[in-house]
């Protein structure tokens, strides 16, 4: 078997992880998925589609590790070449591991991630400033959150600082996307943070400001050398849940009705795995 594969990386705080669990070990099939309705249509467009599983909101290193145990089992099977479709935090956990397996790099065709704060967030400098770090440290024993310490724009510019050589040298081919949406249109759970992002950062999808998102037109290494990324703009206009398909009310404000969302979205993720 030779065939490039298409592996959907979620994001931190993976939101349908108990409708995942009923699935898995029930068989009971409720709610939304992560990326809702995606995978089908990959699928369905003759695509091989992995949706691995990372930990909840774990470290990047954490996150990263367990994506990489995911990469080599599905190489492990005879698949040649995989391309990465990923969002949010997961561009970065995908990241991590083209930059530190260099094994595993040279089986990935292309890095496409989708709403990855390449440069981190204010809103995670914010809310560990106003004491995010404690509540983080309280509920460890219950709860891993470390991964939003690896969000800020520090620990960001850090990790890019670090993985930039890896980065030019490999073969990998890298594309962000990246959206925005206005205030009435962004799910009432994000507009906290849009306007907070709004004021410091610009536009946004609610949770990411598209400076971020974007990454860079082109990165150097250190010693001179340089690689572009291409830079693309999501189709239609999505805060950061509507990124992976799910659809709030704010829609209709731009006449997106459910059905609409979903099938450009989707297509839109046709798309891209037809041309990474």
């Amino acid at each position: 078997m030779s065939t490039q594969s298409i592996v959907l990386a979620h994001g931190i705080f993976r939101f349908d992880k108990l409708s995942q669990v009923l699935r898995d070990d029930f068989g009971i099939d409720i709610g939304p998925r992560y990326f809702d309705g995606i995978g089908d249509r990959l699928r369905a467009h003759g695509f091989d589609v992995h949706e691995p599983n990372v930990s909840f909101a774990g470290s990047l290193n954490e996150r990263a590790n367990n994506l990489k145990d995911r990469l080599e089992q599905i190489l492990a099977t005879g698949v040649s070449s995989v391309h990465i479709i990923a969002h949010s935090m997961g561009g970065l956990d995908a990241r991590m591991v083209i930059a530190d397996h260099s094994e595993l790099a040279a089986h990935v065709s292309c890095l496409t991630t989708i709403g990855t704060p390449h440069h981190g967030t204010t809103s995670a400098d914010r809310a560990l400033q106003l004491g995010g770090r404690s509540l983080i440290a309280a509920l460890l024993p219950i709860i891993d959150f470390q991964g939003f310490n690896d969000l800020t724009t520090s620990a960001c510019r850090a990790f890019n600082d670090r993985v930039r050589d890896h980065e030019v040298a490999n073969g990998v081919r890298y594309r962000t996307v990246a959206a925005t949406e206005d205030l009435l249109r962004t799910t009432p759970l994000l507009q906290g943070t849009w306007r907070q992002l709004k004021h410091d950062e610009g536009d946004s999808d609610g949770i990411v400001p598209r400076s971020s998102q974007a990454w860079a037109p082109a990165i150097f290494s250190t010693d001179g050398r340089s690689k572009q990324i291409e830079q693309l703009s999501f189709p239609i206009p999505a805060d950061h849940l509507n990124e992976v398909g799910l659809w709030d009310p704010g829609e209709l404000i731009g006449g997106v009705t459910k059905s609409v969302l979903e099938q450009r979205v989707a297509d839109f993720y046709v798309h891209l795995a037809e041309t990474g």
